[in-house]
């Protein structure tokens, strides 16, 4: 038997049920195997592994102060909403005029962010991230996060575009 909801009671998959109790979630450190989705293209472990590859890539590049390294990981209408001043950034060139920016400040914030979780629709080319970020003053901290100034949660929607998971909206 298909252990697929069908359509017409459901469009999530049903294949693996989460710590959550979501049956699309992948907590961090679970491992699904891949298997075909509706659309007939890889299934969730597979997106998840590359929504995951995206952030440590997207965290690579603001610590070594790479832009174009940054904005490759983005959509081209993101959206980012800061928590603190609830700001809004709209579009790859505000967040690269926004991240450009903080490259050029002495004693810079450099943020990472940790995921814990993301979920993969089996509907839609997009997937939920979740997760814990801090801050750290370049220069003022090592590598294990020392010192952080600033820490939170974050929520980022990534969206498939021609194979590639890009940053789509991100809050913290």
């Amino acid at each position: 038997p298909s252990r697929r909801a069908s359509t017409t009671r459901s469009s999530i998959s049903t294949r693996t049920a989460s710590s959550s109790g979501l049956p699309w979630s992948a907590p961090r450190g679970s491992r699904r195997r891949s298997s075909p989705s509706p659309s007939g293209t890889a299934g969730p472990a597979t997106a998840i592994d590359a929504v995951r590859a995206q952030r440590a890539a997207f965290n690579e590049a603001i610590a070594a102060k790479d832009i174009v390294a940054v904005v490759a990981t983005m959509h081209e209408n993101i959206v980012l909403v800061t928590g603190t001043t609830n700001e809004t950034f709209s579009g790859r060139a505000a967040l690269r005029s926004l991240w450009q920016g903080n490259f050029e400040t002495p004693g810079r914030a450099v943020f990472v962010r940790t995921t814990d979780c993301v979920r993969v629709s089996d509907v839609f080319p997009v997937a939920l991230e979740s997760g814990q970020w801090r801050g750290v003053r370049e220069g003022r901290a090592d590598a294990s996060g020392a010192k952080s100034f600033a820490v939170g949660v974050y929520a980022a929607k990534w969206r498939r575009v021609d194979g590639t998971w890009l940053l789509e909206t991100e809050i913290f």
